[in-house]
C-alpha cells in the first residue's frame, strides 16, 4: 500500500543537495565537451587543394566541424540533464513523498563492508541499508515503512 504525503523540510533539502550535485558534475562535463568540441576540428581543418600542394588551414572547415559537434554535444548534454532531474525537481516543487508498506523478506550484514542490509518486497528498492539497532529489531516477515519521492522515486528513507 503507498500513500501520499507531504515532505519534511530536512527531504526537500536532500533532494536540493542531490541537484546541486548533478549541477556541479553536469558544469564539469559542459566545459569538457566544450574544449573538445573546439581542439577536435582543428587538426580536420586542414586540406589540401591539390595532391602536390601543401596542407592549409581552412577557417570554414574548421567552424562547420566545431558548430557541428558543439550542436551534438549540448543537445545531449541538455537532454540528459532534464532527464535525470526533470522529476527530482517536480519533487522539490510539488514537496510530496510514497510512503509504502513493505514486507521484509531477509536480513543480511555484508562483512567485507560492516554494513547490514533488509531485504524488501518494495516496488521501489531491492533493499534498504539500516544500522546495527534496526537490523537486530527487525525480523523477517515484519513490515517497514519505504519513503521515496513521488515524481523521481529517489529514495529518502524509512521508519
Amino acid at each position: 500500500m503507498v500513500t501520499r504525503e507531504p515532505m519534511a523540510a530536512v527531504e526537500v533539502a536532500y533532494l536540493q543537495a542531490i541537484v546541486d550535485e548533478h549541477r556541479q558534475s553536469y558544469f564539469k562535463m559542459f566545459w569538457l565537451l566544450l574544449f573538445i568540441s573546439v581542439c577536435v576540428p582543428y587538426p580536420f581543418a586542414y586540406t589540401q587543394e591539390t595532391e602536390d600542394s601543401e596542407f592549409i588551414f581552412s577557417m570554414f572547415r574548421y567552424v562547420c566541424i566545431a558548430a557541428v559537434l558543439m550542436f551534438v554535444f549540448m543537445t545531449s548534454f541538455f537532454v540528459g540533464y532534464l532527464v535525470k532531474n526533470k522529476n527530482v525537481h517536480k519533487d522539490i516543487k510539488m514537496k510530496l513523498k510514497d510512503i509504502e508498506v513493505c514486507t521484509i523478506t531477509q536480513k543480511v550484514f555484508m562483512e567485507i563492508n560492516n554494513t547490514y542490509h533488509l531485504y524488501i518486497d518494495c516496488s521501489i528498492r531491492l533493499n534498504i541499508e539500516v544500522n546495527e539497532e534496526d537490523f537486530m529489531k527487525f525480523m523477517p516477515g515484519d513490515q517497514i515503512n519505504v519513503e521515496y519521492g513521488s515524481y523521481s522515486k529517489e529514495y529518502l528513507g524509512y521508519f
